[in-house]
């Protein structure tokens, strides 16, 4: 009965303690990566743009990002949203200064999430224009990594 309870005790202890280890009161930092395509659009007519993404992350799973220049804050950061495989919300926005993500915060386990992006590596890199719809449309693949604290 004895070893029995000590298992017991000992179950409910690790439970509790990775329920505490990354919560809103106590927001652990974890390495952080990221795959996946890219899209950007620029509508010539009107100078509206979307930026479209799917990929997988390390916290996210496969994940869909996405923001438009309706988005832009009067500060003039660009602010976006990854959506995970969960529908977990990443917020993020891109400051002036770079092209580097940072995060804002979200919805279920990225409520108070923070961190960002620190490095980025870009390849296949295609621009094309669609005479059509008057568009111009930049595509490339990109892998990033950096810290991510929920």
């Amino acid at each position: 009965m004895k070893n029995s309870m000590k298992t017991v005790v000992a179950c409910a202890v690790c439970v509790l303690a990775v329920a505490t280890l990354g919560s809103a009161k106590n927001p652990v930092p974890r390495p952080h990566k990221a795959q996946g395509n890219v899209r950007f659009t620029l509508h010539l007519n009107d100078g509206t743009w979307e930026f479209q993404g799917a990929g997988e992350g390390t916290h996210l799973g496969a994940f869909t990002s996405y923001t438009s220049s309706a988005v832009v804050g009067e500060d003039g950061r660009m602010r976006g949203v990854s959506t995970a495989a969960n529908g977990d919300q990443l917020f993020w926005v891109i400051p002036g200064s770079s092209w580097f993500l940072e995060f804002t915060g979200g919805t279920g386990r990225f409520e108070n999430a923070t961190g960002g992006q620190n490095t980025a590596s870009e390849s296949d890199h295609v621009i094309t224009y669609d005479p059509e719809s008057n568009t111009l449309v930049e595509s490339w693949s990109q892998k990033a990594e950096g810290i991510i604290s929920y």
